[in-house]
């Protein structure tokens, strides 16, 4: 799973979760930390489904980073926050 989103999202994102605003290397941990809820969150429903699905630490990739040969996803929009792009990896 790739969780494309400006840092001003998850930064906003830190202040309704955890009611504060957060930067720096903080920011960077709780970006961690919500991508890890909603991949778990995502993990379980697939499971269910008979779909394996591994979750591994996540891992930050600065704006210089791509990821080629995957297209679509999905937008998902947060009021008041902003938009962040969801892609489900698969692999053979």
């Amino acid at each position: 799973m790739v969780m494309d989103g400006e840092r001003r999202l998850f930064s906003k994102l830190s202040e309704m979760i955890f009611g504060m605003p957060m930067e720096g290397e903080m920011l960077d941990s709780c970006a961690q930390v919500i991508v890890n809820i909603i991949a778990g969150g995502t993990t379980t429903p697939l499971s269910c489904r008979g779909i394996a699905a591994d979750i591994t630490p996540p891992s930050l990739l600065n704006a210089s980073t791509s990821v080629e040969g995957y297209e679509g996803g999905l937008a998902l929009f947060i009021e008041e926050v902003g938009t962040m792009r969801i892609l489900l990896l698969g692999s053979n």
